[in-house]
């Protein structure tokens, strides 16, 4: 009977290593301008970390794979990031395991969000997902529509934030034409 009282706590630990190294499923919290929740269903892998990179327009997924046989189902949201072409349908997104391009089939495709379906190797640690737009590009690209319509204001905004930064000589960094 004591044999049976130590395999069973050794049992219940033993399976829950096993559940993690199966699958792994939630959401990681994506700080792009402000915060995006990004779900996902891995497959023998763990996925550790997002993070934007503005520069490239990308989400780059640090993950931990597990068998020959895995899979990493992502549903992203389109505030976040999202590949379009000229006329706002839909394109395709440029994945990179490990900085080698890979294809992924798109599951599932909505107006709020898109879910595709990558296949992984043991040795990926590196996941990037580039889409033609990423939140932080498109928020100050919507914070200066709002003033093309009026120059005076973008005028004054500007030259008052640089004012802040630089107390010793405001600049005039616009000036409108009578």
């Amino acid at each position: 009977m004591a044999d049976f009282k130590l395999f069973l706590p050794v049992f219940f630990l033993l399976s829950l290593s096993f559940l993690s190294v199966y699958g792994d499923t939630g959401s990681l919290t994506a700080i792009s301008g402000k915060s995006y929740q990004i779900n996902y269903d891995a497959k023998y892998a763990q996925v550790l970390s997002v993070q934007p990179n503005k520069d490239d327009q990308s989400l780059i997924f640090s993950i931990q794979v597990t068998s020959p046989i895995s899979t990493l189902q992502l549903t992203l949201p389109r505030e976040l990031i999202d590949a379009t072409k000229k006329d706002g349908s839909d394109d395709s997104f440029i994945v990179l395991v490990d900085g080698t391009f890979t294809s992924y089939v798109e599951k599932n495709s909505i107006q709020t969000s898109r879910t595709i379906m990558i296949q992984l190797a043991p040795e990926n640690k590196d996941l990037e997902i580039i889409g033609t737009h990423l939140a932080a590009q498109r928020t100050v690209l919507l914070e200066l529509r709002k003033y093309l319509h009026n120059p005076h204001k973008l005028q004054l905004q500007i030259s008052h934030k640089i004012h802040k930064h630089n107390k010793t000589r405001p600049l005039l960094l616009y000036k409108t034409q009578p």
